[in-house]
Formats: structure tokens, C-alpha cells, sequence
């Protein structure tokens, strides 16, 4: 019999993280949150460094200024201008960079008003899965269209220095809480049942820590990286979920040395960020 042919990497990869997955479940059949002894020692080791933005996670820190301006601009795009109202607003069907500028600017403030008007009555919740020491969720917990935002995460040392670096601002006191639990352990998930495709939700490049040095060495692992075709396709396979979500958008992002974090072309490169959206 001939040798079979070596398998792609991806396959490869995909095989390892079904029978990593595989483990975890023989282990607990009531927990789909993966995780490793070895993880949690190596994010309680930098709790005390998370908020120091010349640190460890500098890169991290750099790299919320441009997922903040993923999300808002996602939640821009897709508010409903014209929606439950008699007042409606114009919204030109073709680029406005083709009309004089003072029509140009009048319009551009009516969809702005009309944005604001939107959002004043939003009060949106967030759940930040995996919060880590807590640098997206107090970015959140600051928008003036957020009501609450709630952290969770399996490092007891990293939630607490996102716990002390909360007292900092008294703004967060009572839009922020952080609490130590997986995903499935949320009141609200109890009658759920969790997909395992969700347990691993690393979207970060291996190239960053083996090879830039960006980031704590031990941060990321290749086999639970997951490509945001994955995602999609999971989406469009799983059984309901085709026709309760959608992608709204998804953007790749790289970190350049000599300039920083920025947005690509191809989502399939180095980082990624995605909106789902739930339709019903």
C-alpha cells in the first residue's frame, strides 16, 4: 500500500484542535470552556504587568485603539437612520463627496443628529468574554451609549488587576463589573446549549510572539488559532444558526513595527476582527 499524503497544515491543525476539544470533554461533559493548567498560570503571571502600556501587552493596548474603531464604526453603519419615525432623514444613495461642500456638511450633521438621537435612547450591554485584566471592557464601559458592561474571565489574578485599575475611574463604578466564570456559567446561558466551536476564540497571529516579540512568549497557540472562515462556515453549517445571525463585517489588521497597528485587505491575514449580528 502507497503512504497516504501528508496532510495540509490546516488539516493538521484542525485535527489536533478536534481531539484537544475531544479531551476537554471526556474530562467535564458539562463544561465547553477550554482551557489549560498552564494558560491560567501564564495569564496570572501577567496581571501585574497588564496595564502597564510599555509592557507585556503593549501591543494589546495599541491594538484596542483600532478595535474601538471596528466597533464603532459597526455600530454607525447599521443603526437604522429612518426606522419607527415620520421624521426622516436624507441619506444619499451615492458618494457625497461629489456635491458642494456646504450640502455636503448639512447633511453629514443631519445623519449625525439622527445617529445621536439613536443612540442617547440605545443603553447597550456588553459582554466581554475573556476580559482578560479588563482594557476593552473599560473602553465599552466609557461610551456614553453603553448602560453596562460585564467582564468575565478564568484568571482570578488578571480580574483582580482589572478590578483595581477600575477604582481608578469613578465613571466605571456602576456601568463596569467584572466576575471570575466561563461563558456557560452565565445565568442567562443556562437553558442554552453551547457549541464547542466556541470554546477557543484566539484570533491572534503566531508571527507576533514567536517572531516580532510583541507579546509574552506562551500568549498564543497555533492549534487554537481559528480562521474567520471557520467562523463563517460555521455559522452557515450549524442547524438555526443560518437563520437567526449573519457577518456583518469582518476586517484583518497587522502590526507594522515602524507605524502600528492597521487595518488590511484580507481578513485571512494575521489578525482579524468580526460583527455578528443576530437577525431573530
Amino acid at each position: 500500500m502507497k503512504p497516504q499524503p501528508c496532510l495540509s497544515i490546516a488539516r493538521q491543525l484542525t485535527l489536533r484542535r478536534l481531539l484537544h476539544h475531544s479531551r476537554v470533554l471526556l474530562h467535564d461533559t458539562k463544561k465547553f470552556t477550554s482551557t489549560s493548567e498552564s494558560e491560567m498560570s501564564h495569564f496570572n503571571a501577567l496581571a501585574s504587568s497588564w496595564w502597564d502600556v510599555n509592557g507585556p501587552q503593549r501591543i494589546l493596548h495599541k491594538m484596542n485603539l483600532l478595535r474601538m474603531d471596528f466597533i464603532h464604526d459597526t455600530i454607525m453603519d447599521n443603526l437604522k437612520l429612518n426606522e419607527n419615525t415620520d421624521d426622516e432623514v436624507y441619506i444619499p444613495p451615492f458618494n457625497m463627496d461629489l456635491l458642494p461642500k456646504q450640502i455636503k456638511d448639512t447633511i453629514n450633521a443631519d445623519l449625525e443628529g439622527r445617529r445621536d438621537e439613536i443612540l442617547s435612547e440605545a443603553n447597550y450591554k456588553v459582554l466581554d468574554v475573556g476580559c482578560g485584566g479588563g482594557i476593552l471592557s473599560e473602553s465599552m464601559a466609557r461610551l456614553s451609549f453603553v448602560e453596562q458592561v460585564k467582564g468575565i474571565d478564568l484568571s482570578s489574578d488578571v480580574l483582580e488587576a482589572a478590578k483595581l485599575h477600575k477604582q481608578k475611574d469613578p465613571i466605571l463604578e456602576d456601568k463596569l463589573s467584572y466576575s471570575l466564570m466561563a461563558i456557560e456559567d452565565l445565568p442567562e446561558m443556562k437553558s442554552l446549549t453551547l457549541s464547542p466551536c466556541l470554546r477557543c476564540w484566539n484570533t491572534s497571529t503566531i508571527h507576533r510572539e514567536s517572531c516580532a516579540r510583541n507579546s509574552a512568549c506562551g500568549t498564543h497557540t497555533l492549534e487554537k488559532y481559528i480562521n474567520q472562515t471557520e467562523i463563517k462556515e460555521w455559522l452557515e453549517e450549524e442547524s438555526g444558526l443560518r437563520e437567526s445571525f449573519k457577518v456583518v463585517d469582518t476586517k484583518g489588521c497587522i502590526y507594522l513595527p515602524a507605524y502600528g497597528w492597521k487595518f488590511t485587505s484580507c481578513a485571512d491575514v494575521g489578525n482579524y476582527f468580526m460583527a455578528i449580528q443576530r437577525v431573530k
